[in-house]
């Protein structure tokens, strides 16, 4: 069943026709007056005009029979009208009539103008019921929808007032007038006389005033509709799910910390002299720099600077009587890809921008279509495109003025990419008249050297003795037991001045320091024993984190070695959920595959979380923490993370995790891959939230591609697979099985791609096709040969289309990104020469938006040392032991697992799936026949082979 917004603007549209038929019976010598012009203008005018607003009335199965009957009974009338105007062209009167009724009469008789005139006013009739039908039983469905995209903009945080409900008030309203309009008027006398040029009741009653407010009405939501659809793909293009979760997850200052950031110039305090950061707020451009080591707390005074009063208070002064628009970005080392690139900034920096300056997306739109040959079809983004859209909205945007804060530049990471490249674009946006930024990193000689070299800038281990002071009294003070001692022991005030002297800086050492204080004060330690604990406790992170790895009991370390693999390895935090199924794992593997499919209670959740924070405190030491995001719910919303960047550093830059637990490992202990695989999929069939399943099924593909290459282990991920993919079928995931294949392509998952590729499922031929799209279309990752090979044994075929390019095709446009790695250039090679042996066409099209560029061009230019790539041209194929196969038209049955393929790719946090948005439903094929000779023939031999087999396919038709 079509929507409301649908069929309202059908309707609107019969209802636009019938007006202008109205008035052309009525009133057509005042519309079209052309003076001195001949008849036939004006005809040809008025045709032109009646094909124009016939259009877009086209009938759709959704449609009721009712709505289908007025839309063929308009057509009929616009047919009508100009086969009548075709009659008097043919009359060929050289004079100017008076009105078009009049003219009407020499082609019409008077019968025939009646019975037109009635089938309007029944039409017109039938269209006003019809809308309020729609409208009044429909309006539970029209309030849901519009509530929608409004809940779509609070959720987003958009400033966009759409007037929908003003406007659905006045739908109803004036669906309620017309058809009551409509009720009360008797059916018209519509005679037509010799000595009358109109209808008899005029234009007044062939239409009512009443449909026309409807019709405008109609239109004016449908635009809103249309606009607000559109700012909201925008937006949701821009948006991702992570885009808060830094600036969540970093600590909030403790009270009166950082305060003296905001003193003015004036006061006592020497630090607000030296950095002078409300004079940048107040009245400077460019970039103040943050500097600070590891562990200073730069990320909490970012924060706190972002969300103070008064830095709103200092800008506005800067911005005078422009609008300040504030925006931030947080960089994040364990994060997602987005959580630490340019390409993650921008998106932030955009969509917080245009949340506050709607009226800015169209100038979006228009510079991406700019960029794009199918805007509909691909809102994928690249740091290019992002960086000139972000420079040219931001140099658009004249009333206004925009401060960005950028923080942790040091944990930026984006694939080949260097922080000189972050860098560039930062100074790219300076240079923005009305953008300054606030950045903070470590002090690397990269940002030292582009942002040091003017006074905006600090260096906070230099600025916080006073706040690691106030921080360290505060929490020994507010301990019961400390407050006691303080009565009774003189010496206590100095175990605050030692913490804040040893600190030299560093608020995550004070932090643990207090932490391991306040433990010994609940184990009733005296002051002397807490002297000692402060004394014993290292002064460096890397002896700290030592010091707490060592006092983990001997009958944990195995578990603590699995944990912090897991944590470790892992590209973004893990579900804790999936560590609260490790332990069963290992003890019963085949018991969690056998898992049914049930929904996990709330009792369970809880009791399965407090379990992960208990083990997290006897396994990890507080080097690891449970963290929550309270807009996912607990289920999905809690992982595991590390307590702070220098413990992720500290594993990855000692000795290794095998070395401080050599003698925990067991020779017969599931690999973490492998636990973690089947973890996972425990986790995924007792998710609660539908919603959150789909993210799952890539998380457990990126744990596989890591499982070791013995038979064992391959045969024991197969299984997990298996089970995963049968799961996904019965709960009707967007992986089912179709998708799920196309991804363990994506992946490399070599053991259970070729387990498929034996079963009858995977016979059919579309599937390995769109398998090897995917595969082959990636833009981050060089394809898996063995995976590209085996695919190509099953039958796939590399002259499959899907939109405008073929699998061959992409993978020959995306080659050039793969270049700066050696090795991934030698496989892109060995994939090259696998393709061009199973028939791939070198005469396909490889770049867009660049006229009869062809694949054969590309590889030449991209290999001219060797010689089989040099001698390709645009006929020649080679064919060494795979004889050619005719294109085939898939169907559109059989392309419609190519689209959920490339859905549930899109749903996957990986780099490569990320590639797949733009891939269509279309398995079209070329329809010009192979060459079957070998690639060592010359052009003219080939071209002779081709002609043979075009003559002998045209002579067997």
């Amino acid at each position: 069943m079509a929507d409301p917004f649908t069929v309202l603007g059908a309707t609107s549209s019969i209802l636009t026709l019938v007006e202008f038929s109205w008035k052309l019976l009525s009133s057509a010598a005042a519309v079209y007056r052309t003076g001195e012009s001949k008849d036939h203008a004006v005809l040809s005018t008025i045709a032109a005009d009646i094909r124009q607003l016939a259009a877009p009335i086209v009938a759709s199965p959704e449609y009721d029979q009712s709505l289908r009957d007025m839309i063929k009974e308009s057509e009929a009338i616009a047919k009508a009208l100009l086969d009548a105007l075709e009659a008097l062209k043919i009359q060929g009167k050289a004079t100017v009539w008076k009105s078009f009724m009049v003219a009407l009469k020499d082609v019409w008789k008077r019968k025939d103008i009646d019975a037109f005139s009635q089938r309007l006013v029944k039409l017109q009739s039938q269209v006003a019921s019809h809308v309020q039908m729609v409208v009044m039983n429909r309006v539970s469905a029209m309030s849901r929808a519009l509530a929608d995209m409004e809940r779509a903009n609070k959720d987003l945080g958009v400033n966009m007032r759409t007037g929908f409900e003003g406007l659905r008030k006045d739908i109803i309203a004036a669906a309620e007038k017309a058809a009551l309009n409509d009720s009360n008027d008797d059916a018209p006398a519509l005679e037509v006389s010799e000595n009358t040029d109109s209808l008899a009741r005029g234009s007044a009653a062939g239409f009512s005033a009443n449909l026309r407010d409807l019709s405008g009405t109609l239109t004016h939501l449908w635009n809103a509709r249309r606009t607000t659809g559109e700012n909201l793909t925008v937006l949701r293009s821009l948006y991702f799910n992570q885009i808060r979760t830094r600036y969540q997850k970093i600590p909030t200052a403790h009270a009166e910390t950082f305060e003296w950031i905001f003193r003015p110039e004036t006061s006592d305090d020497p630090r607000t002299r030296q950095i002078q950061f409300t004079r940048w707020l107040r009245d400077r451009d460019g970039v103040f720099w943050i500097q600070g080591k590891p562990g200073s707390g730069k990320s909490t005074l970012m924060k706190f600077i972002s969300q103070h009063d008064e830095t709103e208070h200092l800008l506005k002064i800067w911005a005078g009587d422009k609008e300040l628009v504030l925006a931030s970005y947080y960089f994040w080392y364990a994060g997602t890809p987005l959580q630490k690139s340019q390409v993650g900034l921008f998106r932030s920096i955009l969509f917080d921008i245009l949340r506050r300056f709607p009226t800015l997306i169209p100038r979006v739109i228009e510079l991406r279509a700019g960029m794009k040959d199918d805007l509909n079809d691909d809102w994928s983004w690249t740091v290019d495109e992002l960086l000139s859209i972000c420079r040219t909205v931001l140099a658009d945007a004249s009333s206004a003025k925009f401060c960005i804060f950028l923080d942790g530049l040091d944990e930026y990471e984006e694939g080949r990419l260097a922080p000189e490249d972050l860098v560039e674009s930062v100074q790219a946006l300076t240079r923005i008249p009305n953008v300054k930024l606030c950045v903070s990193s470590r002090p690397w000689s990269v940002f030292a050297d582009a942002f040091g070299s003017t006074d905006s800038s600090l260096k906070l281990e230099d600025l916080t003795r006073r706040d690691i002071y106030q921080y360290t009294s505060d929490k020994l003070n507010g301990n019961r037991q400390f407050a006691k001692m303080v009565k009774v022991a003189p010496a206590c005030p100095d175990l605050v001045e030692e913490v804040t002297e040893r600190a030299r800086g560093v608020f995550l050492w004070v932090y643990l320091v207090v932490r391991n204080l306040l433990t010994g004060l609940t184990n009733g330690d005296s002051i002397h024993l807490l002297q000692s604990r402060l004394e014993m406790f290292p002064e460096d992170l890397d002896g700290f984190f030592r010091h707490m790895i060592a006092t983990i009991p001997q009958m944990y370390r195995h578990h603590t070695l699995r944990l912090f693999e897991m944590v470790k390895s892992a590209p973004e935090p893990q579900y804790a959920m999936a560590f609260s199924f490790v332990d069963e794992v290992e003890t019963d593997p085949e018991l969690l595959l056998s898992l049914p499919i049930h929904k996990m209670l709330d009792s369970e959740i809880e009791w399965r979380l407090d379990q992960v924070r208990r083990r997290l405190d006897a396994r990890g030491k507080g080097l690891l923490e449970l963290i929550v995001d309270d807009k996912l719910g607990p289920y999905t919303g809690s992982k595991i993370d590390f307590l702070h960047r220098t413990v992720y550093e500290f594993l990855h830059r000692s000795d290794g995790l095998g070395v401080l637990f050599q003698d925990n490992q067991t020779s017969n202990s599931p690999s973490t891959p492998l636990v973690m695989c089947a973890a996972l999929l425990a986790t995924l069939k007792r998710d609660p939230d539908d919603r959150a399943r789909q993210d799952m099924v890539p998380k457990m593909f990126e744990w596989a591609r890591r499982v070791s290459n013995g038979n064992e282990a391959q045969t024991k991920l197969v299984n997990v697979l298996r089970e995963g993919q049968a799961a996904c079928d019965k709960m009707r995931l967007r992986f089912c099985s179709p998708a799920f294949h196309g991804l363990a392509c994506v992946y490399g998952i070599l053991p259970f791609v070729e387990s498929e590729l034996r079963t009858e499922a995977c016979a059919d031929r579309i599937s390995k096709d769109s398998a090897l799209n995917l595969v082959l279309s990636a833009v981050h990752t060089v394809p898996n040969l063995d995976v590209v090979k085996a695919l190509l044994d099953a039958g796939a075929n590399p002259n499959a289309k899907y939109g405008p390019l073929t699998a061959f095709g992409a993978l020959v446009s995306n080659m050039g990104l793969f270049k700066a790695n050696p090795a991934e250039w030698e496989d892109i090679k060995q994939i090259l020469r696998m393709l061009l042996n199973h028939g791939a066409d070198t005469d396909t099209t490889v770049t867009r938006g660049v006229s009869g560029r062809k694949a054969w061009q590309t590889i030449r230019e991209s290999f001219p040392e060797e010689e089989d790539f040099m001698a390709l041209s645009g006929s020649a194929r080679l064919s060494s032991s795979v004889t050619s196969r005719a294109a085939e038209q898939s169907d559109i049955s059989e392309a419609a697992e190519e689209s959920d393929i490339s859905e549930a790719a899109e749903q996957s946090d990986s780099p490569e799936a990320t590639a797949r948005s733009n891939r269509r439903k279309a398995a079209e094929q070329p329809d010009r026949p192979r060459a079957t000779g070998k690639w060592s023939l010359s052009r003219a031999a080939a071209k002779w082979q081709w002609f043979q087999r075009r003559a002998k396919s045209l002579l067997s038709r």
